[in-house]
């Protein structure tokens, strides 16, 4: 069984098609836990109109991570599935996802993938293809960590052995997403796995918490520092040379990309969405290229 996990805070707005689209997986074995995160709106009251299909769990405002542990500590599921409450998932998402974890060694392993960008009306104006570091080894996986984080969490299916290992979410940090990929992966030899498939519409708009996170989080480091400190001293010398080396043989296109990356948060929302789409665009068609002169 997978049990896909609902925040809801506040998102009477959208919050009737994500459960909609939950319910509607082509894979038959889920259950759909949702917690209502402290809502002053009318989201109780969509709610009340899916209590015979869902699970609803009531709390005190405490944040997104807070909810996710709520919601999984109440899940009866192998599989753990994250969705925000303003974004859609596919139709075969959670069967797409369970069939790519059939054909690997799924322990201690989380799967993520790929996902349209929507607007608040629903209207597709991007999309994100992750690049694939399915073939790296662990050590290399968490050298890109370090340096940025990827996975969308609306994407992200983990085995229950994962939150055995590595425990809850971490509810005092804003960017519980990158600190649990980190923790997960360094600390405790989880793996990010790609599904190339598109997952769920990723909605984006001016009142998403995401985003507004995103916008205003500049110390991304610190996060990584605070797990890299909890290593042994020589492990941690060889993850900082490793990530210098790394920003140091950055081609021109990444170096560039890199440097105009904070100008982004000063742009209207959509318009930074299109600016990421198509530096990850170009960024794939360069990959592709480079491959392809390779194999020549």
């Amino acid at each position: 069984m997978v049990s896909i996990i609902i925040p809801v805070y506040n998102a009477e707005k959208y919050l009737e098609e994500c459960i909609s689209s939950a319910l509607s997986q082509t894979y038959p074995e889920i259950e759909i836990i949702v917690i209502n995160d402290g809502s002053t709106d009318s989201s109780s009251l969509i709610l009340e109109r899916f209590r015979d299909k869902i699970k609803i769990i009531t709390k005190q405002q405490g944040g997104v991570a807070s909810a996710r542990n709520a919601g999984i500590k109440k899940a009866h599921g192998e599989w753990i599935k994250l969705l925000d409450n303003d974004d859609v998932l596919y139709p075969t998402a959670i069967s797409d996802l369970m069939n790519e974890a059939a054909l690997t060694d799924n322990n201690l392993k989380i799967f993520y993938g790929n996902v349209d960008y929507i607007d608040a009306q629903g209207k597709i104006i991007g999309d994100l293809h992750e690049p694939n570091y399915n073939t790296l080894n662990d050590f290399e996986l968490n050298t890109i960590l370090l340096d940025h984080n990827y996975g969308i969490p609306s994407t992200w299916m983990m085995h229950t052995s994962v939150i055995q290992q590595c425990g809850l979410f971490d509810e005092i940090t804003e960017h519980d997403d990158y600190e649990y990929h980190l923790r997960a992966c360094i600390l405790h030899h989880c793996r990010f796995h790609l599904v190339q498939k598109k997952l769920i519409k990723y909605r984006i708009h001016d009142q998403q918490f995401t985003w507004q996170v995103m916008r205003k989080y500049k110390n991304q480091d610190a996060v990584a520092m605070g797990i890299l400190n909890k290593l042994d001293q020589n492990l941690q010398n060889e993850y900082l040379l490793a990530l210098n080396s790394f920003r140091k043989n950055r081609t021109l296109f990444e170096k560039t990309a890199h440097f105009f990356k904070p100008i982004l948060k000063y742009l209207p929302v959509t318009m930074e969405i299109k600016m990421r789409t198509i530096y990850l665009r170009l960024a794939e068609k360069k990959k592709f290229k480079k491959s392809s002169h390779e194999l020549h």
